[in-house]
């Protein structure tokens, strides 16, 4: 059934809930609504008024309430427990924000101002299905929207270019929700690919569904990531210890370690220590042997307290490399890294060794990804604040982070942010992926991040939300036909086309009109649109257009 019919159909007399009402102004953004007598709306609920032209203008509850003008011998009469029964004046509002307005073709902003008294009609579910759904091939369903029954599917395009948060306080449902987007996104056609840190062991739910190839590796089995610049990395853990790097005894410690690596090996604390004295006369020549034993017994004391210097080289025997992790991802759907608990007894089982694992693997995703080699995977890591923390500064938290969240989705390698406290969250990665967020209820000072980020409207509606309810904001969902729209179905058709002598088939014809012929290589090619420094395309690298016939 066409727009147009549904909305005629669903404006008849009868299917009229209220109308808009306002002091004074009526505009186009926000709309006040009164009920008619019996008739009341929910948070969330989508209805509609025409537009001149017949076609719908969609708007959302963002919150209902009652209204009734009171006076003071009201007040008097609950005051003696006789409160007035007289609901005659009272009626049911509901401040409403725009979504948009829908055509045959597309969803877009009206252009008129609402007329005042303007008849308001819910919204059926056929017409909410054709504002939201997305149009794209490459979709996952989200869940249930309970004012239709329908299911929500999100454009996993959009996620995959912009990133996401998922938020939500305890037991509000983000983790149940955010596997179950990640399960049908790997079940999507052609299927998403994720890398999951689990910071609290809640992933491990998806390993050996029979829908889906999930690997589980123990966050320990990565630490040769640890021991990578092992030498170096000693020297920095004992100028903390040593009382900096101008004194005496990091400047013998530096040198044994240097020897140690020199040597070919492990600077555990014994072979720091015995290469110590070999070291005295080529730093002090001259030195008194008081002080310079005593600087040797200083060091030992320091190295020997030190829990984080090993006691002996580790064996590497059961680990693995970050390399190897994503190269499983050529016969898994994703790789669940575990890091609530310890499984080797290698490194210290602190949150700094977790932070260094997880930012090594990081670091070789980026590099894989953004080389252009195919090889591509989302992201995810939940208990943000840990890996991520607000307050940490871009020589607290590494830079590999920071270009995850601004550059990752056009390099293939996107970020997912789950957080329980939203707050304690660094705002400069949040600001880069709350173009998308599904946000499950939220504790009061959460809601106040959400709502200097997202307005007051999104952040209103949650405290509305039960267990396992959450509103959404994405660019996911049906966006305004335009100019690289119409590319877009133009590069879907020209795959779809077994070889590029097709290139004459009418409908690329009339896609690719009002864009230039130069500009087809990069199109179609490399994913990238003219004048966008984006990449919203996944590059061809392999494909069946023959790019001699494009040049």
């Amino acid at each position: 059934m066409s727009v147009l019919e549904l909305a005629k159909q669903g404006s008849a007399d009868e299917n009229r809930i209220g109308n808009v009402f306002a002091e004074s102004d009526y505009g186009i953004d926000r709309i006040r609504l009164t009920l008619k007598e019996g008739a009341q709306l929910t948070t969330g609920s989508y209805v509609f008024l025409l537009d001149d032209d017949s076609f719908p203008v969609v708007y959302q509850v963002v919150q209902p309430y009652w209204f009734r003008p009171s006076f003071d011998f009201e007040e008097s009469l609950i005051t003696i427990g006789n409160p007035t029964a007289d609901s005659r004046i009272q009626r049911y509002r509901c401040e409403c924000t725009l979504v948009g307005k829908l055509t045959e073709d597309a969803v877009g902003p009206p252009r008129n101002p609402v007329k005042p008294f303007a008849n308001v009609y819910s919204c059926s579910p056929e017409i909410v299905a054709k504002m939201i759904h997305p149009d794209s091939d490459w979709t996952a369903k989200l869940g249930t929207n309970p004012e239709t029954d329908r299911d929500v599917l999100i454009d996993l395009n959009t996620l995959v270019r912009q990133g996401l948060i998922v938020t939500g306080a305890q037991g509000t449902g983000k983790t149940t929700g955010l596997l179950t987007l990640v399960s049908r996104a790997m079940q999507a056609t052609p299927p998403a690919r994720f890398i999951l840190l689990d910071w609290t062991g809640e992933f491990a739910s998806m390993v050996g569904r029979k829908e889906i190839r999930v690997q589980l590796i123990n966050w320990e089995r990565l630490a040769t990531t640890v021991f990578e610049n092992i030498h170096e990395k000693t020297k920095e853990i004992m100028a903390r210890l040593v009382g900096g790097k101008g004194t005496k005894v990091f400047k013998l410690l530096s040198a044994s370690v240097d020897q140690c690596k020199a040597d070919e090996v492990f600077p555990t604390k014994k072979a720091i220590v015995t290469r110590a004295p070999g070291k005295v006369d080529s730093l002090w020549p001259k030195g008194k042997k008081e002080e310079t034993d005593a600087t040797l017994h200083m060091l030992e004391t320091a190295i020997n307290s030190c829990d984080e210097v090993f006691e002996k080289e580790p064996s590497l025997e059961n680990t693995t490399t970050a390399e190897e992790v994503c190269d499983s991802l050529n016969s898994h759907h994703g790789i669940v890294v575990d890091f609530s608990h310890p499984e080797l007894g290698l490194v210290p089982d602190d949150q700094e060794t977790k932070n260094m694992v997880a930012t090594a693997l990081a670091k070789t995703i980026w590099s894989r990804a953004s080389s252009g080699k195919g090889f591509g995977c989302i992201i995810v890591t939940d208990e943000a604040h840990r890996l991520l923390p607000e307050g940490g500064s871009r020589e607290d938290i590494d830079r590999v982070w920071f270009k995850l969240a601004t550059e990752g989705g056009r390099n293939g390698c996107p970020l997912w942010i789950v957080a329980r406290r939203l707050a304690l969250v660094n705002k400069t990665i949040t600001i880069e992926a709350q173009q998308n967020m599904i946000s499950f209820n939220t504790e009061d000072i959460d809601r106040h991040r959400i709502e200097s980020d997202l307005g007051a409207d999104f952040a209103g509606m949650l405290g509305a939300l039960g267990q396992g309810e959450a509103m959404v904001k994405s660019m996911g969902f049906r966006i305004p036909e335009d100019k690289w729209s119409r590319i877009r179905k133009m590069i879907k058709v020209v795959r779809d086309h077994q070889i590029w002598m097709e290139r004459n088939n009418q409908e690329i014809v009339s896609a690719i009109s009002s864009t230039k012929q130069k500009d087809w290589k990069e199109i179609l090619l490399d994913g990238r649109l003219p004048n966008r420094t984006e990449q919203l395309f996944a590059p061809l690298t392999y494909n069946k257009i023959h790019e001699a016939a494009i040049s």
